[in-house]
């Protein structure tokens, strides 16, 4: 038995072995599966994953999590869970992690928490975040046991009320957030446990009043946002506990009036908004006691008057905002005792002026705004004694003037705006004493003048704004060093000079609206937002002091040959052929008109002098530089015509000596009448042309459209590249533009028909019937048996040469550019253009007088040697052969 008994016992260990055992090896599968799968047999439980540098590349389970969440660690101390029916559930933290302390809980379809869902987690969370949710209720209980609890977020969710008793245990919460719900009223008491709350935001709700005692008990409260709900009005005594509120905000609301008395107690509070609210007046003592009050914003509502004393007490304000509201007037006083007040902003206002004294006190005073206003001028005395200021706006008022020395007093202004107002003159000491001042805008004025040495004291200028206005010329900058940008866009700068700028550092960046502008500021860097003509050159009108010493000379001898070819076809012409006097008279008229035009050209580079680069446009696109242009075409066409009909005429005198086929005075009165209005048919199209399209005839300096330059006219829009900049709170505006041009219009297809087409025909002409009136001429004179025949040739040879080569040097070079140039084959430059069209062009003008007039009269005295035998003419000599009925 005692052996029996005795094997029983090891058999009875055994067994009981044998079950453990058998336990611990289904107990350590399941272990086993569970933290390797992160999930039961059923799918039930997900393991929550994360990467840890001090565990390595493992994976383990810290929390079990429903079938229906996902459960991911963010970072060391932070759960996001996120659950598709909308409930939360925390069941059991298997590994919790000792610096868990952050829960947020991202779910657009959560709409209810149950009680009790946070408890697991105990006084460890510090941050709760449920926002971006879909809860519309939290139950009481739902934050039991979060003794620690400092930051609850519930923004952006949809919450209609909060019940009582919510927020009980939450004795440690510092940041409460409730913005963006849909909270119509918030029950007294509901807040009245947060002790330690020092942030609540209910920022965007549907709030129509606050209850007195909403905020008893919250004697920690530092910043507290009402703003964008419906609130009406505020009763006194509503924030008479929040002794620690520093900052407040009630803006975008419906208020009409704050009663004395709502912001009692508030001994702390630095910030305070009231914009955009409905309110129409403040009665005084509404901030009474807010002594470290430092921000005060009262923008965007409808105040028409503020009386003296509103602001009195506010020792400590630093900035108050009175924009956007309708005030006609401040009284003096309105600012008294706001001595550490650094920024006043009076913008967007109706103040009509500005009483001496307004400012008065204002010793700290560094920003005053007082932009888009009605203010007509500034009376003096009324920036005195503010002398810390820094920044001054009178932008978009109606000033015509501005008295001397009213900026006298404000020694340390560093930027001043007068932009977009209606002055027209300022006065030479106006900036006197500005010395720190560094941003000056004067744009959108109607300034036409700038004294001299306006600038002079400005040292330390950096960008200047003197666009839109009427300036023709500005003062000198030579002592604005520190300039950086000049913008002088959108003036006429017709008489500015290069000195302007001289002494400025090639850095500066100069912003014009002709290039023009851009030939006197070749110190700086200049930049148009117009695209330059082809044309346009930095010089004189007449670029070289030779070229205008040959017009000058042109134009003289030219005057005075065809002056003295006039009265000596006058003088002789009862011994003159009649048709060869009326052809020769009409071409001496017509080039003295081609004089007319060589002496407006030189009268026009006379007077602009070295200012002509500004002036460019304006003369080119001017009635008189078109009506030059006219006179030259007229000119021009009138004596190729009336040269060729005298060649004609020459040539039929010798073809049919006795009169059968030659023309009549009749016929050649109806031809010249003819030629005259052919010619000035072209005339008057040009000068029409060039006014519907000041580009066609007006593209050169000399104002005719010679097609000797495939021209590519060019767009005036702005093409350009725009960088913004601001200064302080002005922002420049930088243009970088780009040249873009079109092709060729066919409105020039008029001058190659002219110049190129007309002309060299007449050419061709006169040189046949010089070339058949020579040999004619020389087989009549053999055939006479004259001793003189061969001296005779070559006087007649050289005479002949010398009419058809000036007809050559002055239409055919025209025609040949022409042609090579419309080819594409060369391209001609401005100078080269001036010198054709001033030079070549004009020389049949001085020299027609010569040829045909002068020349016979002041060499050959002699009379016609001619004896008629017969009836027949003989021994007649061969100049007068070429030249008969001269």
């Amino acid at each position: 038995m005692a052996r029996l008994a005795c094997c029983r016992i090891p058999g009875i260990f055994l067994c009981y072995i044998g079950i453990a055992l058998a336990l611990y090896l289904i107990l350590f599968s399941c272990s086993t599966q569970m933290t390797v799968n992160g999930q039961d047999n059923n799918g039930a439980i997900k393991c929550v994953n994360g990467d840890y540098r001090w565990y390595g590349n493992v994976t383990r389970c810290h929390m079990e999590c429903p079938s229906n969440c996902t459960c991911t660690l963010d970072d060391v101390d932070t759960i996001i869970s996120n659950c598709t029916d909308g409930y939360v559930y925390v069941t059991q933290v298997l590994y919790p992690p000792g610096n868990v302390n952050r829960l947020y809980w991202d779910n657009s379809t959560l709409h209810s928490i149950e009680p009790m869902a946070f408890a697991r987690f105990g006084s460890r969370l510090r941050t709760l975040d449920l926002s971006r949710n879909a809860l519309r209720e939290i139950q009481p209980g739902v934050f039991e046991g979060l003794t620690r609890l400092d930051r609850l977020y519930l923004y952006n969710n949809a919450l209609h009320e909060i019940q009582p008793g919510v927020f009980a245990e939450l004795t440690s919460l510092e940041v409460l957030d409730l913005s963006n719900n849909a909270l119509h009223e918030i029950p007294p008491g509901v807040f009245a446990e947060l002790t330690s709350l020092e942030m609540l935001s209910l920022f965007n709700n549907a709030l129509h009043e606050i209850q007195p005692g909403v905020f008893a008990g919250l004697t920690s409260l530092e910043r507290l946002s009402l703003s964008n709900n419906a609130l009406h009005e505020i009763p006194p005594g509503v924030f008479a506990e929040l002794t620690s509120l520093e900052m407040l905000s009630l803006f975008n609301n419906a208020l009409h009036e704050i009663q004395p008395g709502v912001f009692a107690g508030l001994t702390s509070l630095e910030r305070l908004s009231l914009s955009n609210n409905a309110l129409h007046e403040i009665q005084p003592g509404v901030f009474a006691g807010l002594t470290s009050l430092e921000v005060l914003y009262l923008y965007n509502n409808a105040l028409h008057e503020i009386q003296p004393g509103v602001f009195a007490g506010l020792t400590s304000l630093e900035m108050l905002s009175l924009f956007n509201n309708a005030l006609h007037e401040i009284q003096p006083g309105v600012f008294a005792g706001l001595t550490s007040l650094e920024m006043l902003y009076l913008s967007n206002n109706a103040l009509h002026e500005i009483q001496p004294g307004v400012f008065a006190g204002l010793t700290s005073l560094e920003v005053l705004s007082l932009s888009n206003n009605a203010l007509r001028e500034i009376q003096p005395g009324v920036f005195a004694g503010l002398t810390s200021l820094e920044v001054l706006s009178l932008h978009n008022n109606t000033l015509h003037e501005i008295a001397p020395n009213t900026f006298g007093s404000l020694r340390n202004l560093e930027q001043l705006r007068i932009s977009y107002n209606k002055l027209s003159s300022l006065h030479p000491d106006t900036f006197q004493n500005q010395t720190r001042l560094t941003d000056l805008h004067l744009n959108h004025n109607q300034l036409y003048f700038l004294p001299e040495n306006i600038f002079l004291s400005l040292t330390h200028v950096r960008y200047l704004n003197l666009s839109e206005n009427k300036l023709n010329q500005i003062p000198m900058l030579s002592n604005c060093t520190s300039l950086i940008t000049v913008n002088l866009k959108e003036n006429p700068l017709l008489w500015i000079h290069s000195e302007v700028f001289s002494g400025l550092n090639e850095t500066v960046k100069l912003f014009v609206t002709s290039n023009a502008t851009c030939c006197y500021a070749s110190s700086v860097q200049c930049y148009s937002d117009k695209a330059s003509s082809p044309f346009l050159t930095c010089a004189r009108m007449l670029t070289f002091d030779f070229l205008r010493i040959i017009m000058w000379l042109m134009s003289v001898f030219g005057i005075f040959g065809n002056v003295s070819a006039l009265f000596t076809r006058f003088k002789h012409r009862l011994q003159s052929n009649k048709v060869q006097f009326l052809l020769i008279t009409n071409l001496s008229i017509s080039d003295l008109i081609m004089c007319i035009y060589l002496i407006i050209l030189l009268s026009v580079d006379a007077y602009y002098d070295d200012f002509f680069p500004s002036n460019s446009e304006s003369w080119r696109k001017g009635a008189l530089c078109r009506f030059a242009g006219a006179l030259s075409v007229l000119s021009s066409e009138a004596s190729a015509f009336f040269i060729t009909l005298i060649s004609i005429d020459r040539f039929l005198g010798i073809k049919y000596p006795f009169g059968s086929r030659r023309l009549g005075t009749k016929l050649a009165r109806l031809i010249v009448a003819m030629l005259w209005l052919v010619a000035l048919s072209f005339s008057v199209t040009s000068y029409v042309l060039s006014g519907l399209n000041s580009r066609l005839y007006s593209v050169s300096e000399v104002c005719v459209g010679l097609p000797i330059s495939q021209l590519k006219f060019y767009n005036e829009s702005n093409v350009g590249t725009t960088i913004e900049r601001n200064s302080g709170y002005v922002p420049i505006l930088e243009e970088v533009s780009q040249n873009t041009y079109k092709n060729s219009e066919v409105s020039m297809y008029l001058s190659i028909a002219m110049f190129t087409g007309l002309n060299l025909i007449c050419f061709l002409i006169v040189g046949f019937c010089y070339t058949a009136i020579f040999v004619t001429a020389r087989k009549t004179s053999r055939a006479s048996g004259r001793s003189e025949t061969v001296k005779e040739e070559k006087r007649m040879a050289k005479k002949m040469s010398l009419l058809v080569l000036t007809d050559f040097f002055c239409w055919v070079p025209i025609g040949i550019v022409s042609i090579l140039v419309q080819a594409g084959a060369i391209e001609v430059s401005p100078t080269a253009y001036a010198w054709i069209a001033t030079i070549v062009l004009p020389i049949n003008s001085t020299l027609n007088p010569f040829l045909y007039t002068l020349s016979g009269y002041i060499f050959d005295k002699e009379k016609c040697p001619c004896q008629k035998r017969g009836g027949h003419e003989e021994n007649i000599p061969m100049r007068k052969i070429a030249e008969r009925g001269n």
